[in-house]
């Protein structure tokens, strides 16, 4: 929401480049800043109570893959396991859609619909606000579907993502035939929406592993 309208300031005022420099820098920054203020292990991080230390640790368990290495890995168990494989793949086309509307979305109004850059810079922030809004609310749907009992946790994950990869990819082949900005810009406000509710169900699978898939 504030780096593509951010980045569509910088390259019509200050030059095509400087959206590289900037979120480089920032990456630098937030770098050095996560490296001092994150541990490896709620045990060893210098910055939050006791009480949240015993909280965490005791929510968590006992951690049992500390010391695996590459030559101790299941990796035939991996790789057999259709479970790993949905995430896998889930994984994947949700990372695609993410970068492809995040890195072509300017160049699209641009290009295709002839938006100004500078106007097309506002305009892309209402699909990262549709994502933001789908996710927030998604996921608390999620888990009151999970906590009501109404659906297992494997429904609510397969549900989630079949909505929210339906809707995406449905509106973004939409996009190769809309020509009209309105519609075009409507269309990507559902697709970007779409995938937020993918993490409803993607994001389940790598938190909370793939059991119940």
């Amino acid at each position: 929401m504030i780096g593509l309208p951010a980045s569509a300031y910088l390259v019509s005022h200050i030059h095509w480049s400087a959206p590289f420099y900037v979120f480089g820098a920032l990456g630098v920054v937030w770098a050095l800043l996560w490296s001092y203020v994150s541990g490896s292990s709620p045990a060893n991080h210098g910055y939050i109570s006791a009480d949240e230390k015993t909280y965490i640790t005791e929510k968590i368990g006992t951690v049992t893959v500390q010391n695996m290495t590459l030559t101790t890995l299941p990796w035939r168990d991996m790789l057999t396991s259709t479970a790993v494989w949905a995430i896998i793949i889930c994984s994947f086309c949700r990372s695609w859609s993410f970068f492809l509307l995040l890195g072509n979305q300017l160049t699209y109004m641009k290009d295709v619909l002839h938006i100004d850059i500078r106007n097309s810079g506002l305009i892309a922030i209402f699909p990262q606000l549709g994502m933001t809004i789908v996710t927030l609310t998604s996921g608390q749907v999620a888990d009151y579907i999970r906590a009501s009992g109404k659906m297992d946790t494997g429904s609510v994950r397969k549900m989630f993502n079949t909505l929210g990869f339906s809707f995406e990819a449905c509106m973004l082949g939409c996009l190769a035939f809309v020509r009209d900005p309105v519609i075009a810009i409507v269309c990507l406000i559902i697709a970007c929406s779409g995938s937020g509710m993918c993490l409803s169900g993607t994001v389940f699978m790598r938190l909370f592993g793939n059991s119940e898939l």
